[in-house]
């Protein structure tokens, strides 16, 4: 156990002075790396599926709203007819 953990401290000690002497050339930043854009992918099955599912739901949406408007033209139409008829 005590011969791993000076290893490890060994080890440690190595890599700590590997990285100020590649700060002292310059070769080395604190800062990070910038994101690298993923590549795009070609599409799956389950891409056009959840497609389909967000057209669907718009679609199921404007129907019920035209539905509504229907269903409110019909009403006035049937109160005027009722109000003459009476």
């Amino acid at each position: 156990m005590n011969k791993l953990y000076t290893c490890n401290i060994e080890q440690e000690a190595q890599v700590m002075s590997r990285i100020a002497e590649l700060r002292k050339e310059g070769l080395w930043s604190s800062r990070r790396l910038p994101k690298v854009q993923e590549p795009p992918r070609p599409k799956a099955h389950w891409d056009y599926l959840l497609e389909e599912m967000q057209w669907l739901a718009a679609d199921f949406h404007q129907e019920r709203k035209w539905k509504k408007i229907c269903a409110r033209k019909v009403r006035e139409t049937l109160k005027l007819a009722l109000l003459v008829y009476m």
